[in-house]
């Protein structure tokens, strides 16, 4: 919806009490980054509340386009709270703006808009720029982490990155890096560009993947939303972070994956809601998720849990 937040749908589906905000962050790639730092912010200044971010988008590109082969489909949701089990998040983050046309989707267009070469070149310099910010605001270096998360559109794309700062450490701090990096892509290998959620994604694979881990350790984030917005950030692995991972659940979800042939995406992907305000019913042996879209009526959409 243009108007509506799909976080007021989320909150009566998930039962959440009323008394509390809902609302909806729009910047490309990097709205989720922005509801962490929002959420972090306002669970500061009050510790006994918490926040949910859930990084979700239109991740399209369109048939028979160059994006297409990258484009996935899935979302990452996360609570924010004085007392994390995963994630204690630094205080101190770099951040860096400009106007440019590298990315975007006009209101009258369904596919998103993409100068590749110019986007990968904006993504590079944004992290240059934001990580040699985040050093002079908290004297770290590039030694004090354990491991790097990107925005990964593609899985090579954050290497690219990655490779501009990595001869500021040795050669067996540079191999230990790199293993993690590995780590960092195998989901998004796995699922595609997720969009706002990809970052996430990347950390969630880390987490899941890496043997090298321990609490403690140093972890940076980099966010890149196109348009443009770049922020660095970090924070350090909780005591037990490695007992509230949820491999199996991940697992599962992976295991459930059907197999299709491109005939059938083409399909499924050429499908749309009404455009008129006609009218939709979704029968449920079409949808086995928790909660699906059931109906479409009056330019109203009706969810329910299955």
């Amino acid at each position: 919806d243009a108007s509506k937040s799909a976080s007021v749908y989320v909150h009566e589906l998930l039962g959440i009490q009323p008394h509390a905000r809902s609302f909806e962050v729009k910047q490309a790639c990097y709205g989720a980054t922005a509801g962490i730092q929002m959420a972090k912010d306002y669970v500061t200044l009050h510790p006994d509340r918490a926040a949910l971010v859930i990084g979700t988008d239109v991740a399209r590109y369109g048939l028979a386009t160059g994006g297409e082969v990258t484009q996935g489909a899935g979302a990452i949701a996360m609570l924010i709270t004085a007392n994390p089990r995963i994630l204690q998040l630094d205080s101190e983050s770099a951040f860096y703006s400009r106007d440019i046309m590298d990315f975007w989707r006009p209101s009258y267009s369904e596919y998103a808009m993409v100068d590749g070469k110019y986007s990968n070149e904006q993504y590079i310099a944004f992290f240059k720029e934001v990580w040699a910010t985040y050093k002079q605001k908290t004297a770290h270096s590039l030694a004090n982490f354990a491991a790097l998360c990107f925005h990964l559109p593609y899985t090579k794309m954050g290497k690219k990155a990655f490779s501009e700062i990595l001869n500021e450490v040795d050669e067996d701090k540079q191999k230990a890096l790199l293993e993690n990096y590995q780590s960092s892509t195998l989901l998004n290998r796995n699922v595609g560009n997720i969009y706002t959620g990809s970052l996430y994604l990347s950390f969630l694979s880390l987490l899941l993947n890496s043997n090298t881990l321990n609490a403690g350790d140093r972890i940076g984030l980099f966010s890149y939303g196109s348009g443009a917005v770049g922020e660095f950030f970090s924070g350090t692995l909780a005591p037990a972070f490695k007992a509230s991972l949820s491999a199996e659940k991940v697992a599962e979800m992976f295991a459930a994956r059907e197999q299709i042939t491109v005939a059938e995406y083409e399909r499924i992907f050429s499908q749309s809601l009404p455009q008129d305000g006609g009218e939709l019913v979704i029968p449920a042996e079409k949808d086995s998720s928790a909660v699906r879209l059931a109906a479409v009526r009056e330019h109203k959409r009706f969810y329910e849990i299955n």
